[in-house]
């Protein structure tokens, strides 16, 4: 088993692990990096793992920095689900997802889906 961090690790921002336990890669966490404009383009523009490898995805907290590239990984064709708790929050997650973009803007090519 073995363990990536990808974001949130050295910073308090864009949390995201790949745990791989040889069989599944779960990713925990998609979070969306936020500081200095240039910095954020940066490092959200891409996606750091290939997202048709991702088996499964845990969000340990809907905030932006945990939940905001959830939007980049199902327009990389990763299935958009939810165990039962999580439908009735959606409509409250896509509104922070909108109020975020508006002040930090992801490249056009990732909110094409939104």
């Amino acid at each position: 088993m073995e363990c990536q961090f990808l974001g949130g690790a050295g910073e308090v921002t864009g949390s995201m692990h790949v745990l791989n336990t040889g069989q599944d890669q779960i990713l925990m966490d998609c979070g969306m990096f936020q500081g200095r404009r240039k910095e954020s383009n940066e490092k959200n523009r891409y996606f750091p793992v290939d997202p048709a490898k991702i088996t499964n995805m845990v969000l340990s907290h809907a905030h932006i920095d945990h939940s905001g590239r959830i939007p980049m990984l199902t327009q990389a064709g990763f299935p958009a689900g939810s165990s039962p708790p999580g439908p009735p929050r959606m409509p409250c997650l896509i509104c922070f997802w909108i109020a975020d973009i508006s002040r930090n803007p992801m490249p056009s090519t990732l909110i094409t889906n939104l």
